[in-house]
């Protein structure tokens, strides 16, 4: 099917279900090192291990949520 591009399947729509730790960062407007240490103090979790982590954007939104001033 020439022509046709498709969307990784971690996708739904354009938003991705994962992002690394300096995507996380990112989203956050924070250090990757603050992020990691999130991750290292339990307030976020990863899936996968070593360089391969990734957070959950749901995971992220839960965090955001709970550390609202």
């Amino acid at each position: 099917m020439q022509g046709v591009v498709q969307e990784p399947l971690a996708r739904v729509g354009k938003e991705p279900l994962q992002v690394t730790i300096r995507e996380a960062a990112a989203l956050l407007s924070y250090d990757e090192r603050t992020v990691r240490r999130l991750v290292e103090r339990g307030e976020l979790r990863t899936v996968g291990r070593g360089r391969l982590r990734r957070i959950a954007l749901a995971d992220i939104r839960d965090w955001q949520e709970r550390n609202r001033c």
